[in-house]
């Protein structure tokens, strides 16, 4: 997604503060573009709730 650490950082500060999971820095490995982060996002939060 051409993130630099910084935007790694920020990205990962507010996806945890607000979807209340832990982001893993393995997850983003396979992420390379907006549309694999907005299903890991989803896939995470839908998982969170069957929990």
């Amino acid at each position: 997604m051409g993130l630099d650490s910084l935007d790694y950082i920020d990205l990962v500060v507010v996806i945890e503060s607000n979807f209340a999971f832990k982001v893993k820095p393995e997850d983003f490995t396979d992420i390379a573009t907006f549309g694999d982060f907005c299903d890991y996002v989803i896939s995470r939060v839908n998982s969170k709730e069957l929990a």
